[in-house]
């Protein structure tokens, strides 16, 4: 270890890097000798198990999963997934599940990677009697040291479920690793429109599933389906569900692109556009990422190019959607998913239902677009339709943001201890488009003011002047004021916290008090110290009259400054 730093600190200073000196390296009780065990040494660990990757591919025989290093997010689904894996878990395995363009075949192939002590048995697409065995034939090394074990597990003359079962047993008594078998892209089994198995798959799925719960040992299954698949065995099938990336998880992957990244030399509006055509699907921001950095389209034809896809989405819808799941659109369906564009961020499933439809007629259809991939389903099972639908929000916009924006209030803001701040601006958004003016308000207020305690001055202003067009309360008069008096606009800040005085409810006494307390600062601030005392001495009695003591102390510690 010495030496190896020794020679670290000399090639840093041999490239003349300046911050040589802040390379550091802590350990805990005693340095050790070496990271890394030398070849050939008695008991030396074995390498890592190299990433499955390359074995995840399409019928062109192209890798379609990304690598280790551009794999973001998905930390909840993998933790279960684990879970639903190891050997004293209940489950036979799990089923990665969502819509197309996610990254369930990436998923799987992470939980592969994490899930060394398996052998893996992968298949894609279609699953027939003769795929499976031939897919165990060739993956399993010991069948080639037990001839004897290929040619009764390919002998069609016994039934496929006893042959399935000997070989696990015989597995387990070889004391060989239990076999993880991945069936990715498993909605080729499906019939789209019923969720039901077709052709062989099945008998053969029964017979493999019989065959774990015989043998009762630490094999697993991992699937990856776009549908919900109508199965009894399913019940022993832990599903995890996947959603569009969102927030931090988003920021990760564009910092992945060339066309998104920080660094990109494509126009910030141009970029923006195509965040919101990909709508967080990791699929459609690669094939996006591709089309910005098109060298053979300039900018008018890159323009041209995005309009026509937001104006007629069906070169995305190609690359994430079936031709099969779109026609299960009925009309019924179309309107129930039309309304619920009128949602940004996924919603709980009682909120959709009340907003998207009525009783059980609702929660038919979101239990029937949820099982065709229609609706991306997020861990803590909130909802969401994906932009790329061939769908449209209905007409009647501002009635239908505004009981969108009452459904939003009562389960985060009233029935709810804590909401987020991506919730507090979905509400905000409604509101302001359902033209809820006393809704918009107090969210927005409480918006404002952690914003402006984080110095995110101009945000504050402006999402109080966005309020403003809809309602001209008195708490985003306050809270745009106070934005305002941080960024030096003094006389616009005195107007407003005038405004918000004159304005605000006789029974707000805290918020007035407030309003007072930060008006005599403009004064104080001005040089007007006799009217300063006075609105300082107003607020003061308020504070005293509602028991605010943290406001009591502020004012008298401002009086003190004065004097």
């Amino acid at each position: 270890m010495t030496q190896a730093l020794a020679a670290t600190y000399q090639a840093l200073r041999r490239d003349k890097v300046p911050d040589w000196h802040l390379l550091r390296l802590y350990v805990a009780n005693e340095l050790p000798g070496a990271l890394v065990t030398p070849p050939r040494t008695s008991g030396r660990g074995r390498a890592p198990v190299p990433s499955v990757a390359d074995r995840f591919l399409d019928p062109a025989g192209q890798v379609k999963v990304c690598g280790r290093a551009d794999f973001v997010g998905r930390r909840r689904v993998l933790q279960a997934g684990l879970r639903a894996l190891r050997s004293d878990s209940d489950k036979l395995g799990v089923a990665i599940l969502g819509p197309g363009g996610l990254g369930k075949s990436s998923v799987a192939a992470r939980l592969c990677d994490r899930a060394t002590k398996f052998q893996r048995v992968i298949y894609f697409g279609y699953l027939d009697e003769a795929a499976l065995v031939r897919g165990l034939a060739t993956s399993l090394e010991i069948l080639d040291k037990r001839p004897e074990w290929r040619e009764w597990l390919q002998d069609p003359e016994q039934e496929l479920r006893f042959r399935l079962r000997r070989l696990l047993r015989e597995l387990r008594e070889a004391g060989e690793p239990p076999l993880l078998w991945v069936l990715d892209d498993f909605e080729q089994n499906l019939d789209a429109a019923t969720g039901q198995l077709r052709g062989e798959t099945p008998a053969v799925l029964a017979a493999l599933i019989w065959a774990l719960q015989q043998v009762g040992g630490k094999d697993r299954l991992l699937i990856t389906c776009r549908y919900d698949i109508a199965a009894s065995w399913m019940q022993y099938i832990d599903p995890q569900r996947l959603d569009g990336l969102r927030e931090a998880d988003l920021a990760k992957k564009c910092r992945r692109l060339a066309a998104f990244g920080v660094a990109s030399p494509v126009e910030a509006n141009l970029r923006e556009r195509g965040l919101r055509l990909a709508d967080g699907n990791p699929r459609l921001l690669e094939w996006l990422d591709k089309l910005l950095q098109d060298e053979t389209l300039d900018r008018q034809a890159l323009l041209a190019k995005l309009e026509a896809l937001e104006t007629d989405q069906a070169d995305l819808r190609e690359q994430v959607l079936a031709q099969a799941v779109i026609a299960q659109i009925d009309e019924p369906l179309r309107q129930f998913l039309g309304r619920g564009l009128i949602f940004e961020l996924p919603v709980p499933r009682a909120v959709l239902a009340a907003v998207c439809g009525a009783g059980n007629a609702a929660e038919s259809q979101i239990d029937r677009a949820t099982a065709l991939g229609l609706l991306e389903v997020s861990p803590e099972g909130s909802r969401r339709v994906p932009r790329v639908l061939p769908v449209q929000l209905p007409a009647a916009g501002e009635a239908l943001a505004g009981q969108a924006a009452a459904a939003l209030y009562r389960c985060w803001w009233q029935e709810s201890k804590t909401s987020t701040e991506a919730q507090r601006l979905e509400m905000h958004r409604l509101a302001l488009a359902g033209q809820q003016g006393e809704m918009a308000a107090e969210i927005g207020s409480r918006l404002a003011s952690r914003w402006k305690n984080q110095s995110r001055f101009r945000d504050a202003m402006k999402l109080c002047q966005d309020t403003l067009a809809t309602s001209e309360d008195y708490r985003i008069l306050h809270q745009l004021a106070r934005a305002e008096q941080d960024l030096g606009e003094v006389s616009q800040a005195a107007q407003h916290y005038q405004r918000a005085l004159d304005t605000c409810s006789t029974e707000d006494e805290t918020e007035k008090a407030a309003i007072i307390h930060n008006l005599a600062g403009i004064y104080a601030q001005q040089g007007e110290v006799e009217q300063a005392i006075a609105l300082y001495q107003q607020s003061l009695e308020l504070q005293e009259r509602i028991g605010n003591v943290q406001g009591k102390a502020a004012t008298l510690h401002q009086m003190a400054g004065i004097y």
